[in-house]
């Protein structure tokens, strides 16, 4: 079991009855466009990954953040909302809690918070990395791969967390957050990042956890790797052609045969 699944479906549910009783059976379907799904038979002029959730575990602690600032501030701990804002920019994130729950919700004071602690807590020590980000980046790096950055977080708090790592030697180009026209889901950083680092979208890869991310890099043109980050809600991906990796730890060893 090479931790490969290759996914173009859609998801569907019916009801069935079973020992006298009506269950709801959900189940995924694949559609015709399976046989259309380009394999990772060669590689790509360029990959370029997301950052949080995708090459560090920052999910995790953002998500921690936001529950204990809700907590200090005495309100309550809208997370299915919150999952909603992964892979959004700021102003975004702030958009969709004011069209949500509008302007009584204290979104602005729990950012402040969450931002202030996150900081604190990057400059103190490195985040934890997702299962097989080094492994992966030496890989493409050996193979001189170009390897670019697209995430929406501010650039400051991400070269601070690529620092701490050493990362920062493996990326040739970077577009972080508020540095397009557009955030995420829309496919402008995705491109912005094509141009900076001279590749071709249809001959590239983008690795993503999240379903804002994986909109923005399908509808640039990419190929799209979906490495689910476990803190993360299940996605629909109907509309979506991706390649669905357990860990970049199974994208690394792939890489490794094709390049044999």
């Amino acid at each position: 079991n090479r931790n490969r699944i290759h996914r173009a479906w859609r998801s569907t549910s019916l009801r069935a009855e079973k020992f006298g009783k009506s269950v709801l059976v959900h189940f995924s379907i694949y559609s015709d466009r399976i046989s259309k799904l380009p394999l990772l038979d060669r590689l790509p002029d360029g990959v370029v990954f997301d950052l949080d959730g995708t090459l560090l575990d920052t999910e995790t602690l953002a998500r921690d953040l936001f529950i204990r600032a809700c907590f200090e501030i005495g309100c309550e701990c809208k997370i299915e909302i919150y999952e909603e804002t992964i892979g959004l920019n700021v102003r975004q994130a702030h958009e969709l809690f004011l069209d949500r729950l509008g302007s009584d919700y204290p979104y602005i004071e729990i950012r402040k918070l969450t931002s202030k602690w996150f900081s604190e807590r990057i400059k103190n020590s490195p985040v934890a990395t997702k299962e097989g980000s080094l492994i992966l980046l030496d890989t493409l790096a050996s193979l001189n791969i170009k390897i670019g950055l697209c995430t929406s977080t501010g650039r400051k708090s991400v070269e601070i967390c690529l620092d701490h790592l050493g990362f920062s030697r493996y990326f040739s180009e970077m577009v972080c957050g508020g540095e397009s026209e557009e955030g995420k889901p829309h496919p402008s950083p995705y491109l912005n990042i094509a141009r900076k680092m001279s590749i071709k979208p249809s001959n590239s890869w983008a690795i993503e956890d999240s379903r804002n991310g994986l909109r923005s890099a399908s509808s640039a043109g990419y190929q799209v790797l979906h490495v689910p980050d476990h803190n993360s809600s299940s996605h629909d991906m109907s509309d979506m052609t991706v390649i669905t990796y357990v860990s970049l730890a199974d994208i690394a060893r792939e890489v490794k045969q094709i390049g044999a």
